[in-house]
């Protein structure tokens, strides 16, 4: 079984029943609230990020963490999505390059880098789920990686931060984010694949929302992971391309 321990977006208010407020920091002004943007996000400006204080005595052996994000540019420096200090962390290297660590203070147990995973400007979904045996990586719902084999966290208090990576414990922070975060979901326990499509599937419109087609645009499609659903009283009126079904 899973427990939501944090859902975080907009005001970073958790709305899960633990009431796991985010704090917000920042070396100049705080985060940005862009309401207007797909319904409301946090714009990070490479100096800002969010500790969840609370989420450090969370330290289950199952878990499970999620967050849709949006990098506008490569600026040649490693940029940290979502960590917990000395437990896991998600993040684009340069050249778009996702990068998942998972382990405890002996070390990473999980560091996988998996090219090509993210194009800068898309609002992506990339989910980490931990069982008590293997690792998986999901980016918009499908599986990307696995790890087979036990991270056995260490049990103690870190850090847990949004737009961050500490590995010194309290309000410190590094490898900064500069972007856009939208939802961040922590939970206790490991999610089954069926359950990570279905946390897409009931979020991905708020980012990439339907397209409405007017009479005889042409359209491109990019590959998998630029779905959309097409609005349309008869497809045969329009002119898709070759790639679209």
């Amino acid at each position: 079984a899973t427990t939501n321990v944090f859902s975080g977006s907009g005001d970073w208010l958790d709305s899960s029943p633990a009431l796991n407020n985010a704090e917000p920091y920042g070396a100049s002004t705080l985060p940005t609230w862009l309401p207007s943007d797909s319904g409301g996000v946090w714009q990070l400006d490479g100096t800002q990020w969010f500790n969840v204080p609370t989420l450090r005595y969370y330290n289950d052996q199952e878990m499970t963490a999620s967050i849709w994000f949006n990098i506008p540019t490569d600026t040649s420096v490693t940029q940290t999505l979502i960590s917990k200090e000395l437990t896991f962390k998600i993040r684009i290297n340069p050249g778009g390059q996702l990068q998942v660590f998972a382990g405890n203070s002996a070390g990473w147990i999980l560091n996988q880098t998996i090219n090509g995973a993210y194009t800068y400007g898309e609002w992506t979904n990339i989910t980490l789920v931990v069982t008590s045996s293997q690792c998986y990586v999901y980016k918009n719902g499908q599986q990307l990686n696995y790890y087979a084999g036990a991270v056995m966290f260490s049990g103690d208090n870190y850090q847990f931060q949004i737009g961050s990576y500490s590995s010194f414990g309290g309000a410190s922070a590094g490898d900064r984010m500069t972007g856009k975060i939208g939802e961040v979901k922590y939970f206790t326990g490991a999610k089954s694949a069926q359950d990570v499509i279905d946390e897409y599937n009931a979020t991905v419109a708020r980012y990439n929302p339907p397209v409405r087609l007017t009479s005889g645009t042409a359209l491109t499609f990019n590959g998998a992971d630029n779905r959309h659903v097409i609005v349309a009283d008869n497809l045969a009126d329009w002119n898709l391309g070759d790639n679209w079904t």
